[in-house]
C-alpha cells in the first residue's frame, strides 16, 4: 500500500504485505486507515505513524471495500 499525495505525485510512505493486497482503503479525517488481507486480516492503523493500531484475523479473505456513509448528521 502506498500513500501518495495526488497533486504532486509523490509518495509520501508506502508499506507491503505478505500476499497482494486485493482490499479497498479508507482512510478518514482523524488519519485512521482501513484495510483488510487475503488472509483474512481486518487492520486499523495511524496514516501519520504508519503503524498499525489493531488487527483482526476474520475467518475468510478480505477483497471488499470498506465503507463509511452519513445519516442525519452522523457518520456511521
Amino acid at each position: 500500500m502506498k500513500a501518495i499525495n495526488p497533486t504532486t505525485g509523490e509518495a509520501k510512505w508506502q508499506t507491503g504485505f505478505k500476499s497482494p493486497n486485493w482490499a479497498g482503503t479508507l482512510v478518514t479525517a482523524g488519519g485512521l486507515v482501513f484495510t483488510g488481507t487475503r488472509t483474512g486480516e481486518l487492520i486499523a492503523g495511524r496514516r501519520r505513524y504508519r503503524r498499525d493500531l489493531w488487527r483482526f484475523q476474520t475467518s475468510s479473505g478480505i477483497v471488499g471495500q470498506p465503507v463509511t456513509w452519513q445519516q442525519n448528521g452522523t457518520h456511521m
